[in-house]
């Protein structure tokens, strides 16, 4: 399995990022090989609701007008099982978390933050429990198969030129052993002075680490880095 981090400063869109990709990923992994999405962030419905809204590129005013066949057309979308990707609720130990990957088994893991998770001595300098946090996910992605981890951009990353490249500089705790245990990290942007309504919702996408072959069917070499400049619809929790 791949470990990839993925990250971004607040507000920018890494949940919905991780939405609108992790529901694609999900509808093509086996039947019994589900999701577990380790929620960190926000209430774990709100997360949820916004998974079924990427899948279906829905507003939120369709699911709640009927939410008996949007979860239905969901349902359906998944294989036929609803929970395909399932969502945690104050599960944030890594002992606990590693009884439920083996009781679940799952065909990806998504950290919705990593740097979150309890586990290592709280009195440990935070380089060593970062470092412990990600080669203990590296671990992880050997065992089941991928894991995507979401994670902090520093502070520094809002100062970068339109449209911004973030590398592997910005990383929070990029002195650690984070980025190392990394086979891909993707680096999510947004412009810092746009002079439009659809620049506004423009995001970058860089990819300063990609260690995994490139560029889809035909590998293309020349597409295992770069920037990539595309759309958010944060009404429909897409990237387009």
């Amino acid at each position: 399995g791949n470990f990839v981090i993925v990250a971004a400063r607040v507000e920018v869109g890494k949940t919905t990022f991780l939405a609108s990709e992790v529901s694609y990923l999900a509808q093509q992994l086996p039947a019994d090989r589900p999701v577990v999405w380790i929620n960190n962030e926000e209430e774990s419905t709100v997360v949820f609701f916004r998974i079924v809204q990427a899948t279906l590129g829905v507003e939120s005013k369709v699911i709640i007008a009927d939410s008996k066949a949007a979860m239905e057309k969901y349902t359906t979308m998944m294989g036929g099982n609803k929970d395909k990707i399932r969502v945690t609720k104050d599960t944030n130990n890594m002992r606990d978390l590693e009884t439920l990957f083996k009781e679940v088994n799952p065909g990806l893991i998504v950290f919705d933050q990593l740097d979150k998770v309890d586990g290592v001595k709280s009195d440990e300098p935070e380089h060593l429990k970062l470092g412990k946090l990600y080669k203990w996910a590296r671990e992880l992605a050997r065992t089941y198969g991928p894991v995507i981890a979401a994670s902090q951009l520093s502070a520094g990353a809002v100062e970068l030129k339109d449209p911004p490249f973030i590398g592997l500089d910005s990383l929070r705790g990029s002195k650690t052993d984070k980025p190392g245990e990394a086979d891909a990290v993707l680096t999510i942007g947004k412009y810092k002075e746009p002079k439009s309504p659809e620049e506004e919702m423009i995001r970058t996408i860089n990819v300063p680490k990609n260690k995994l072959p490139g560029g889809g069917s035909k590998q293309m070499e020349s597409e295992r880095h770069g920037q990539y400049l595309v759309t958010i619809d944060p009404i429909r929790a897409r990237y387009e």
